[in-house]
């Protein structure tokens, strides 16, 4: 069972990372693609690993300092996974 083809061609995998380098997430999607997925990734960057991993990235190009919390860029994460909600519901 666990070596049965897996036909993920009607899904859509979106993987969501601040730093947009997490490698758990970004192997997932390759994983996701490979078994026939559409793949997308949000974070903070464009050029990140999960950008690389993904069909396409939105980038919420929040800014990046050490002296900032992670969570200063989940407001814009949010917005994007509304903005994509609101897309995939009036595509039908």
């Amino acid at each position: 069972m666990y070596d049965a083809p897996t036909d993920l061609s009607d899904t859509l995998v979106v993987g969501i990372s601040h730093s947009g380098q997490t490698a758990e997430i970004a192997q997932t999607l390759r994983w996701a693609h490979r078994h026939g997925t559409r793949t997308l990734t949000i974070s903070v960057s464009s050029t990140g690993t999960l950008s690389s991993s993904a069909e396409l990235a939105l980038a919420t190009d929040a800014v990046t300092h050490c002296d900032l919390p992670p969570s200063q860029g989940y407001p814009g994460q949010v917005l994007a996974l509304a903005v994509l909600a609101s897309a995939l519901s009036a595509s039908g």
